[in-house]
């Protein structure tokens, strides 16, 4: 893990990749039950027109998150090259 490429999910762009690296925030314990676990993968697969809310996909899961709780969840994107479960 290189905390220097540490970012949220609300700053990545649509079709990114990444993995969780942790979830903090009074929504974590939600969060984490809905899948959004440390080493789990997730891709962004759109926003709303006005950003929010954005859609991720976890697993087999599909999940609209809300840019606060997306801004709760820190984690390390994927190279293009990479890649995931």
């Amino acid at each position: 893990m290189d905390s220097a490429r540490i970012t949220t999910i609300d700053r990545l762009p649509p079709r990114a990749k990444a993995v969780v690296v942790s979830c903090s925030g009074p929504a974590s314990f939600r969060l984490q039950e809905l899948g959004l676990l440390p080493g789990a993968h997730i891709r962004v697969l759109r926003r709303a027109p006005l950003r929010d809310p954005l859609q991720i996909e976890v697993g087999q899961s599909l999940l609209a998150l809300r840019l606060r709780e997306a801004r709760s969840v820190q984690v390390e994107p994927l190279d293009s090259g990479t890649t995931s479960a």
